[in-house]
Order: C-alpha cells, then sequence, then structure tokens
C-alpha cells in the first residue's frame, strides 16, 4: 500500500512537472498512435489515451470510442488527451457542422436523383449533365461514367449514394448484387426442395397414370400403318408422314421415333395435342436437308409411295396430355378420357410430370 502511494505521488509530481511542450508532445504522440489504431481496436485506443491521461495527471477517461475516433477525425484529439475543459464545446460543433453539410449534400442528392429519374426515358445526356452539376455544388470530382450506371443507380435504390457519395457507391452496389444473387440462391432452393417433396409425394399417382396409359395404347393392336412419302408437287417441308390408328393415342402428347434400315437412319414426328380426326392420323416426319438427299437415294424416281418396308423400328414417347382439349359426345363420354387427365390420379401431378419421365413402348418392329 506504501509503494502504491508513493508511486502514485511520483506519477502526480511528474505530471505537475511538465511543462506546457511536455505536455502537447505527449499529446501529439498520443494521438499518433490512437489515429493508427485498427478500426475495430478500441481497446489499444482506450489504453493509449488513459496511459497519457495518467501521465498528465488528468482524469481517466470513461467516455465512448466514439469520441475518441471523431476527435482524430475532427483534429482535435490533443484537446481529449489533455481533457481541455472546452473538448465537449468543440466536439459538439464540429458533430453539428458535419450534420449540416450531410444535410445540405443529402437534400442536392435528393433533389438531382428526382429530376433524372423523371427523365429516365429521355436523353441520356440530360442526366449526365445534371449529376455532374450536383458534383460541382457538393465538391466531388467530375462524373465520368456512361448513363448506364446511372440507370443501374436507379434499379437498386443507390442513386443518391452515387451522386453524394461516389466512393462508397462501388462497395455498396457490389454488397447490393451480393444479397440479390443470395436471395435468386435461396429462392431457387426452396423452389427445388418444394418440387422435390411434390415430386415425391406424386411419385406412386404418376406410376398408376402411366400405366393406365399403357393400357389404352395396347387395347388398339399393330397400330402403325404405314409410312407414307409424297414429292409428287416439289420438296416439301414434310414429305414423309407415319399413319397410325389414333384411338389409343387421343389427347396425349406423342412422339414416334421410326428408325429405317438404310440411308434415312432415325426421323421423329409428333402430334403434339393427339389430335385424332378419324381412325388414323398421319403424324408429319421431321426431314432436314441432309435427311432429303437421304429420302431421294431411297426413293429415286418414284414420287409417292409406302417407306414401310425400310423401316426397321417405330418407337412412341408419351411425354403429356391435354386434357382440356377433351370434348364430351355421344360416341366419346369425357368419362372416357378420364386417364388422360393426371389430376385424376393426383391434384399436383401434372403434364411436366410424364414429359420428365415419359412412357416409352415400341410399336413396330421388323
Amino acid at each position: 500500500m506504501k509503494k502504491f502511494v508513493g508511486l502514485s505521488v511520483i506519477l502526480l509530481l511528474v505530471g505537475c512537472g511538465m511543462s506546457e511542450d511536455e505536455k502537447q508532445q505527449l499529446a501529439s504522440s498520443t494521438c499518433n498512435v490512437i489515429s493508427n489504431a485498427a478500426g475495430d481496436d478500441s481497446t489499444t485506443r482506450l489504453k493509449e489515451l488513459n496511459s497519457a491521461r495518467e501521465q498528465l495527471g488528468e482524469a481517466l477517461y470513461t467516455g465512448s470510442d466514439d469520441d475518441i475516433r471523431d476527435s482524430v477525425k475532427f483534429g482535435i484529439c490533443e484537446s481529449l488527451v489533455l481533457n481541455d475543459p472546452t473538448y465537449q464545446s468543440l466536439i459538439t460543433q464540429n458533430r453539428e457542422m458535419v450534420a449540416a453539410e450531410k444535410k445540405r449534400i443529402e437534400g442536392i442528392a435528393a433533389v438531382t436523383c428526382s429530376v433524372m429519374g423523371s427523365t429516365r426515358n429521355m436523353d441520356s445526356a440530360v442526366r449526365i449533365k445534371e449529376l455532374n452539376a450536383a458534383r460541382v455544388e457538393i465538391g466531388e470530382d467530375p462524373y465520368l461514367d456512361g448513363d448506364e450506371v446511372i440507370k443501374q443507380s436507379f434499379e437498386y435504390g443507390l442513386c443518391e449514394t452515387l451522386v453524394a457519395y461516389p466512393d462508397e457507391y462501388p462497395a455498396l452496389l457490389a454488397e447490393m448484387k451480393r444479397l440479390e444473387r443470395e436471395i435468386i440462391a435461396e429462392k431457387r432452393r426452396a423452389e427445388l426442395r418444394k418440387e422435390q417433396e411434390r415430386v415425391q409425394r406424386v411419385s406412386g399417382p404418376l406410376k398408376e397414370w402411366k400405366s393406365a396409359i399403357l393400357a389404352k395404347i395396347k387395347t388398339v393392336p399393330n397400330p402403325i400403318r404405314d409410312v407414307e412419302f409424297d414429292v409428287e408437287y416439289g420438296i416439301d417441308m414434310f414429305p414423309l408422314e407415319l399413319v397410325y390408328a389414333c384411338s389409343g393415342y387421343q389427347h396425349l402428347d406423342t412422339k414416334f421415333i421410326v428408325t429405317f434400315s438404310n440411308d434415312l437412319g432415325t426421323l421423329t414426328g409428333r402430334n403434339s395435342i393427339g389430335y385424332c380426326s378419324s381412325e388414323t392420323y398421319e403424324a408429319s416426319l421431321s426431314v432436314t436437308d441432309t435427311d432429303r438427299e437421304n429420302l431421294y437415294k431411297v426413293i429415286g424416281d418414284r414420287q409417292k409411295g409406302s417407306l414401310l418396308s425400310s423401316v426397321k423400328s417405330i418407337d412412341v414417347e408419351i411425354t403429356g396430355s391435354a386434357p382440356s382439349l377433351i370434348r364430351t359426345s355421344r360416341g366419346s363420354p369425357r368419362s372416357t378420357f378420364n386417364y388422360v387427365d393426371p389430376k385424376n390420379f393426383h391434384e399436383e401431378l401434372s403434364g411436366s410430370d410424364l414429359s420428365r419421365n415419359p412412357v416409352k413402348l415400341r410399336l413396330y418392329e421388323k
């Protein structure tokens, strides 16, 4: 205890014995350390300030770190270290001046963005002119980027930042874009989870629906009637047609894959709404320029005829249905086509489920 009292007396004497120049030098060196401390290093700032206060014989500092940092920003750090009685008045005045200037700058930015916002569909030069006029009034550097940056600032709600605080704008824009990407990614993840849960719920009904479609298709034996060609009136976009009994495929999105045993290779045809006006339907086969050249190699000089003898196999894929196109009639009541509508198997079942996992069947094979 005696040692502690003795040390305190010594420190007090040293403090009292300092000249004004020594006090100022201590305050200056302390502020230099404080100003170089990392932004989040409040411990160092407080430690250095109170170490100097002890040497000066002044009361220990019990205020906030914000005050210490503001004292550096306003150039009154030494007054804080020296415990100058005018310090509180000085920091209050400086904060009021900063607040007033901030209000002035942000007012200019708000008016400028209002004007630019009303000209978003007008000449870009007007917007750039308005922004530069505001920059001059605020005291910032001239705006040198293009009009697309201005438009983007409106898109992200950062127009006033672009006008008033250009140094802060890039970082804020990058953060806004990052948050936007995160929101989009999370939305996609949520949608994916929701879809995965739905797929799990409808997996059983989907199998039932596919079984019902297959059962209906199999009620029509030997559905393939012919593969016809017709080039009598010149080169047509679809010179080949697949003729099939369509009653088993009515109101279904049907894709046929015809594999030939000659130069024609494989061609496809589609009946996307399952239209069937009579007993048979003629699905046009998609023929490219190369396929057309090969077709002429196969048919020679003939203009019309059958190519069924050249067909190796025909497969069908059912990738969806068109239940909304079903019409009630005496001959075919709507209930006849209950198997076409996925909602009759599960309320969450849709045509897209079948498109991802189609019904596949080989209809013909030589």
